[in-house]
C-alpha cells in the first residue's frame, strides 16, 4: 500500500472492518482512546448511550488507523473537518482526490477509501427490511414503489436494497437522506443497476454503484463518482481486517452493479 498519501490506482476501493474478536475489538478500544482529539473526546463524554460511546469510539478508531495506513501517517496526527451537514473531511494531510466514508449497523463497522470525486458506503442489517420497507412505501416515489412490489425475492429486500444504494449516493454528495429520498432513485429491475431518475450530481457515466451483501446477515452499497466517468474502467476491492493486515475473505459479496468490470481480492 502506498505511503505517500495516494492509494496505488484510481479503479482500488479498501474496505476496512473491525477483527471479529472480541478480545482484539476490547484492545482497540483501550488503544483508540489515545487516538482521538480533543473534539473527539468530548463528543464522546456527552453520549449517555454507551452502546453509541462504544460505537462512535470504534469509527474512529478504524476512520483514523484505516486512513493512516494510506497515508503514511500516524493515526493520532489527522485532523478532520465537517461539511455543513456533517459529513467529516480530512484536512492534515490534505490530499486531493482521497474520499474516504464510514457505515455502521449492529455491532459491525466498516470504513471504505478510495481516489475519486466522491464516496458513500452504507451498511444496513437485513433484520430492518420490513422497518424499511414501511418507510418505502410511505416516501419513496410511485416508480419505484411499483418496482420493489414487482421482483420476485421479496419486498422487504427489495426495499433494502434500495435503501442502502440511496444511502450511499446520498452521503456521496454530503447530503441528508431525508432530503433526497425520493430525488435519489436506484433502478434495480434489470440485470444491471441503473437510474430510474437522473443522478444528484453529474450524469450517470459519472457513477459506478454496486449492492450486495457483508457477512451474509447485512445489505452493503457503495457509490463512487468519478469526473471522468467510469466507461471501460474497472474496480478492484481490496480488503482488511484492522490489526490484521491481510484478509482472504471476502467481505462483501457482489449481487448487482452499473455496468463496469469489478474484482474483489485480499490486500497484501
Amino acid at each position: 500500500m502506498a505511503p505517500d498519501g495516494t492509494l496505488s490506482t484510481t479503479q482500488e476501493c479498501h474496505l476496512w472492518v473491525l477483527p471479529p474478536e472480541k478480545k482484539h475489538v476490547e484492545e482497540l478500544c483501550e488503544e483508540g482512546w489515545g487516538l482521538l482529539c480533543e473534539e473527539e473526546h468530548l463528543r464522546h463524554q456527552a453520549m449517555r448511550n454507551p452502546l453509541a460511546a462504544r460505537r462512535f469510539l470504534l469509527g474512529r478508531c478504524l476512520l483514523r488507523m484505516g486512513l493512516a495506513r494510506h497515508l503514511g501517517a500516524n493515526p493520532d496526527e489527522l485532523k478532520f473537518g465537517y461539511h455543513d451537514k456533517g459529513k467529516p473531511v480530512l484536512r492534515y494531510p490534505a490530499v486531493e482526490g482521497l474520499c474516504f466514508n464510514l457505515s455502521h449497523s449492529g455491532g459491525e463497522t466498516v470504513l471504505a477509501i478510495a481516489q475519486c470525486c466522491a464516496l458513500g458506503i452504507d451498511l444496513e442489517a437485513r433484520s430492518r427490511g420490513t422497518r424499511v420497507l414501511r418507510i418505502a412505501e410511505r416516501f419513496f416515489p410511485l416508480a419505484e414503489r411499483q418496482q420493489i412490489s414487482s421482483l420476485p425475492e421479496g419486498p422487504e429486500n427489495v426495499a433494502l436494497k434500495h435503501w442502502v444504494l440511496k444511502e450511499s449516493v446520498i452521503k456521496a454528495v454530503g447530503d441528508s437522506v431525508w432530503d433526497a429520498l425520493a430525488s435519489v432513485c436506484p433502478d434495480t429491475l434489470g440485470p444491471d443497476l441503473d437510474w430510474l431518475l437522473p443522478p444528484p450530481v453529474g450524469s450517470e457515466k459519472n457513477w459506478a454503484l454496486m449492492v450486495g451483501s457483508f457477512r451474509k446477515h447485512y445489505s452493503l452499497a457503495l457509490a463512487l463518482r468519478s469526473a471522468s466517468g467510469w466507461s471501460g474502467k474497472a474496480i478492484r476491492f481490496r480488503n482488511h481486517v484492522l490489526g490484521q493486515g491481510e484478509s482472504k475473505d471476502l467481505l462483501f459479496s457482489l449481487e448487482m452493479k452499473t455496468r463496469l468490470p469489478i474484482t474483489q481480492q485480499a490486500a497484501v
